[in-house]
Parts: structure tokens; sequence; C-alpha cells
């Protein structure tokens, strides 16, 4: 189990391993600048960490303790600082969100792929399967993109209420997670 540890105005954020069979923290402990978030798919570890200058950093799976990088590069700039701000990574394309600064999507390599075109509210979360992109975009509600074209195919927004968290279940349904209002469960259905 990796978990991401955010900044405090005391301390580093840190990104710790735990070995669940010993219930304990192993080792390995990598201290970073303000931990956001931490993704493990298609065979590598990727990291979202800092505010003023935010950097992604890819690891092996098999780097446990990420000790050693594949790459590491800055990102834009995250708005505001303790946002809750993740990023996901499909194989080839890291989806990152900035808050206030909307959806970035970034290469392996570090070079901007595509910035979304979703011009107002709070970019929370992201998740995606093989045809849409699913953005929690605070209080503009969410978002669901095109994931080749990253076009706008739909919206939702519920009251004035936060859109926080968004989960594509393996079930086809959409889990949101709105703060204080709960969480919604949606089904997108496409003409």
């Amino acid at each position: 189990l990796h978990l991401a540890v955010g900044f405090s105005s005391c301390a580093k954020g840190k990104i710790s391993k735990f070995d669940l069979d010993a219930v304990r923290q192993a080792n390995g402990v990598h201290a970073v600048f303000s931990a956001k978030d931490i993704e493990v798919a298609s065979g590598k570890i990727v990291t979202l960490s800092g505010i003023t200058n935010p950097q992604i950093s890819i690891y092996n799976l098999t780097d446990s303790y990420l000790e050693t990088p594949l790459n590491q590069f800055n990102i834009a700039s995250i708005n505001p600082g303790n946002g809750k701000n993740v990023c996901r990574f499909d194989g080839e394309k890291i989806y990152v969100c900035l808050g206030d600064n909307g959806l970035k999507v970034y290469n392996l390599d570090g070079t901007l792929s595509v910035v979304s075109p979703i011009e107002h509210g709070s970019a929370n979360c992201v998740d995606f399967d093989d045809q849409y992109i699913y953005v929690a975009n605070g209080v503009a509600g969410i978002y669901v993109l095109d994931k080749a074209t990253m076009q706008l195919r739909a919206s939702y927004k519920r009251g004035n209420t936060s859109a926080n968290f968004i989960k594509k279940g393996n079930d086809g349904y959409l889990y949101v997670a709105y703060g204080t209002d709960g969480v919604q469960i949606y089904k997108l259905i496409v003409d």
C-alpha cells in the first residue's frame, strides 16, 4: 500500500509504503514537498507533489521505495494549493487536476498533450474508461469528455454543491462525492 500524505505548515508531505501483512510502515519513506496524489497503474507508480512548483514523478512498479524515477517533470501550477488534486494514468497519458487551473493531460516525457476544454470550475478529480474522461469539477459539477477528441459530451450541475471526487465503477455507474451533500450515483446514457 502506498500513501500520499500532504503538506502541513510545519512538515513536509511524504509518500510511504506500508506492509499490510505486518500492518506496519515498511522501511521505504520517500520525502517530498506536499504529496498530493499517487497512482499505480500499467506497471508504473505516478506521483503528484508540490504546490508552487508541482511535479509529476514516474517510477517502475518494482521500485516500491521510489528511489529511482524514470522521469520527473514540472507541471502547470495548482490553485488553490490545498485543493483536492489528483492524477490518473492510463499507460500512455497522465491526467492531472489542477483545481482552478483545470485539467491538463501530459505525455510520459513531460510534454503537454492536451488542455481540456473546461473553462470554469475547479478540477478536483478525474477518472476515465476507454471512451470518456470524467471530471469532478467543483461547483461547476461533473463533466464528461470524449477521450479521443477531448470534446465535452455531457455535464451535470447539482445545485450549489461541489463535485469533489468521481469514480467510474466497473458496473458502468459514476460515483460522485459532493462533500456535505453526500455521494450520488449516476448512469451515463449517450444518445
